[in-house]
């Protein structure tokens, strides 16, 4: 992995399949050592045990549906719909609209990103033949006293088989990669005087001029075309077949600051 990660040749770019087809060749070597860190490394162990289920718990459903569509906020659920009962009628019939595109841009998002992580992890043996060529002799750079890990066919490697696209699914990272390339994608940034106006990160002005140091030397190329941020984000989560990210923003003036209040609440722990 160190080794793939270090190729410097810019016509060879590991990819994440590349990371993929390495793991799955070593998959049950991977589980032995993360078995050795969970069994050695207790405090550790103790300190994510303790997290992931205090983060499920704000999850958790007073009522167990057995209608997989139905989709709520856990414990958060009625303390909204009481937040959203406050407001006028004429705001709740602004919003009602406002969530149903949301929610198809969700559902979008999530079905774009589970193709990608099908695809990812059903990906092919790197055509590139440096990175096949680590891939292929991974195995015989270990120490002789650490034995490999068995054929596919006596341990049963093979690709994990995630469930098929649907609201109960994984939608797997692209979609949350996705919602985090927006958020940076929207950030204002400083002009350089006064009299300019503020941009968004991935305005083109902003992107080229980030390609450049301090001293104004070019430092990357911007592709031609599309810019480099509207590639990483179809790379990421196959945005192109996603529809546009509706204006939310009537929500959050209508609710953002009692929602804080709320987050905030909740959110204490002394």
């Amino acid at each position: 992995m160190l080794k793939i990660s270090r190729i410097q040749d810019e016509s060879a770019v590991p990819t994440v399949g590349d990371f993929v087809a390495l793991l799955k060749k070593h998959q049950y070597s991977c589980h032995k050592f993360l078995h050795q860190a969970c069994k050695n490394g207790k405090e550790l162990t103790g300190w994510y045990l303790d997290w992931a289920k205090q983060a499920a718990s704000h999850f958790r459903r007073k009522t167990d549906y057995s209608d997989a569509k139905i989709r709520d906020a856990g414990d958060l659920t009625e303390p909204l719909n009481e937040l959203f009962s406050k407001l006028s009628a004429e705001q709740q019939d602004t919003i009602f609209p406002i969530l149903d595109q949301q929610i198809r841009y969700i559902e979008e998002m999530h079905t774009s990103s589970h193709r990608r992580l099908e695809a990812v992890l059903s990906s092919p043996p790197s055509k590139n033949p440096t990175i096949a060529r680590i891939i292929a002799s991974s195995a015989n750079s270990r120490a002789s006293s650490r034995s490999s890990s068995p054929a596919p066919s006596d341990r049963g490697t093979q690709t994990p088989k995630i469930p098929s696209s649907g609201p109960s699914s994984d939608p797997g990272p692209g979609a949350y990669l996705s919602r985090w390339q927006d958020l940076l994608d929207n950030t204002p940034i400083t002009p350089l005087s006064p009299s300019r106006k503020v941009e968004k990160a991935s305005g083109k002005n902003v992107v080229k001029g980030s390609t450049k140091d301090v001293d104004g030397e070019v430092m990357v190329e911007i592709p031609s075309g599309k810019t480099g941020v509207e590639k990483v984000q179809e790379r990421v989560s196959g945005e192109g077949s996603v529809s546009g990210k509706p204006d939310v923003r009537y929500v959050v003036e209508a609710m953002g600051k009692d929602f804080r209040a709320l987050l905030a609440a909740r959110g204490a722990y002394w």
